[in-house]
């Protein structure tokens, strides 16, 4: 029975297609697949953290949706069961658990499991499908199921009034959108831009064919960037810094003179939890010689990112990736970068402590390298690089890492 009707039916914003897309043209990926790892040690009370997942899935109603194709759009629809905390003796297996794909026409978009060490020893793994979490809001994800766990009163109120806020605002969304489409002025801002670039990046691979698909793994490192701040009158945007600098490293290591960078920018107006993913891709263009220094890049990343924020009424940044990608002959960036949260923060259930693991990332989200970076409480800087070891010698890998240690204004 379809649950199709106007009661639990939500048009989804145009930055949700993206994922549909994706997910139509590999249904078995898994590069999109959000994963929380931690240990838990104490006195866990499963049978209440069953109940608190659950609570939490019945009153998020994105969560508790899939996605559905109708002639005149993308719609959320309402999942027709809640799917249980899984609940395992062993802790094999986690990686096929955390592996396995979403269907995103059918649902469940999330899975919970809890892999048993000892009577007092946990590993809790949740998996979460991108379309319906962005980096904004993990802190948010884990704080809210603290909360329905440590007090079973807990709640965020009416789904109905999420579904009546939802719609307005991705209704607001659609409408900037189709403006800036009608405008025409921001696919042309898109189209010269990124004007004979590649159509995708030239780099290293040692497999090309990919016989093996989203191998993904992951270096986690953490750099001291105090000698940046002798730096910040030059260079004021540690974004723009690094950014440039992972460019610059990739150009160097793989022998190439113009590249595009994917990275995300975050929509304003759907900041909270509620609202699932609301993120566009961005692309950008790096052209270099070996005669501009690093000053002179660093001011033409700084132009470009203003440009795409040129004014109020016409903010290009705001066109989906869909349509940049239709206006040029790219086809999507084989290298990504991101500010985001890294997922460090822990969950925090009554007489019990946890602690965070890195060991399942493999939200590469459909490119072949990611650089990631998030600024810690103590001013330092946690990174952490995914790739697909089935396409990249490892050689290539180290001299990325080891290269990011160098300081800006040494970048070549």
């Amino acid at each position: 029975m379809s649950l199709y009707n106007e009661k639990n039916k939500i048009k989804a914003s145009p930055y949700t297609s993206l994922f549909f897309i994706e997910y139509q043209l590999s249904t078995t990926r898994n590069d999109y697949h959000i994963v929380f790892d931690q240990v838990i040690k104490g006195e866990l009370d499963t049978t209440k953290l069953q109940k608190g997942l659950t609570r939490f899935i019945q009153e998020h109603i994105i969560f508790n949706s899939h996605l559905i194709e109708k002639e005149d759009g993308l719609y959320w629809e309402k999942n027709q069961k809640i799917y249980p905390l899984e609940i395992f003796n062993t802790t094999e297996n986690q990686a096929s658990f955390i592996k396995k794909p979403f269907d995103l026409t059918q649902g469940p978009l999330y899975r919970f499991g809890l892999f048993k060490v000892n009577e007092l020893k946990y590993e809790i793994i949740l998996v979460l499908h991108h379309a319906i979490i962005d980096g904004r809001n993990y802190n948010n994800f884990l704080e809210r199921i603290s909360n329905y766990y440590n007090n079973d009163k807990f709640t965020v109120g009416s789904s109905q009034t999420q579904i009546r806020n939802i719609t307005l605002t991705y209704d607001l969304i659609e409408k900037r959108i189709n403006s800036l489409l009608k405008k025409n002025h921001a696919t042309s801002f898109w189209k010269k831009l990124l004007a004979n670039l590649p159509y995708r990046n030239e780099l290293p691979y040692i497999n090309k064919q990919r016989k093996i698909k989203n191998k993904i793994s992951s270096l986690a490192f953490e750099i001291d960037l105090n000698h940046f701040d002798v730096l910040k009158e030059r260079f004021p945007s540690i974004f723009n810094v690094l950014l440039l600098s992972w460019g610059v490293l990739i150009a160097k290591y793989s022998g190439i003179e113009e590249a595009h960078i994917s990275y995300p920018i975050a929509i304003k107006e759907c900041n909270a939890l509620e609202y699932g993913a609301q993120i566009n891709t961005l692309i950008m263009p790096i052209r270099f010689t070996q005669e501009e220094s690093f000053c002179d890049l660093y001011t033409l990343t700084a132009e470009f990112i203003n440009s795409t924020d040129k004014n109020e009424k016409m903010k290009y940044k705001y066109l989906p990736i869909k349509n940049i990608l239709k206006a040029c002959d790219i086809r999507g960036s084989n290298i990504a970068f991101s500010q985001t949260n890294l997922k460090n923060t822990k969950i925090d259930l009554k007489k019990c402590h946890a602690e965070v693991k890195l060991r399942h990332n493999i939200d590469i989200a459909g490119s072949d390298i990611l650089l990631s970076y998030q600024q810690t409480e103590t001013g330092k800087y946690s990174f952490l690089l995914l790739y697909d070891t089935s396409i990249f010698n490892k050689k290539f890998i180290i001299e990325l890492r080891m290269g990011i240690y160098t300081s800006p204004d040494k970048t070549p």
